[in-house]
């Protein structure tokens, strides 16, 4: 198996898998990557951090504002629902 990394400066990350043969060794390396949860930066009056979208209950849009409301709190957004 021959792995190759290249980093990109700027948009989505992405993972692409060329086989022969799909063998467990790729099916483990397919699970991983897929079960793998987007993350989104959140924002409290303190501070700047990252959630797993999964831990996102729903997205409201307030007078230009995003928020993320979580199990017991919410929090703003510094991207917008596009």
């Amino acid at each position: 198996m021959n792995v190759n990394l290249y980093k990109i400066e700027e948009g989505f990350e992405r993972i692409d898998i060329y086989y022969n043969t799909l063998n467990s060794n790729l099916n483990k390396i397919i699970e991983i990557a897929s079960s793998v949860s987007p993350q989104i930066n959140l924002q409290d009056e303190k501070s700047t951090f990252l959630v797993y979208i999964d831990d996102i209950y729903y997205f409201e849009f307030v007078d230009r504002t995003t928020f993320a409301y979580l199990e017991e709190k919410v929090y703003s957004i510094d991207k917008s629902l596009k």
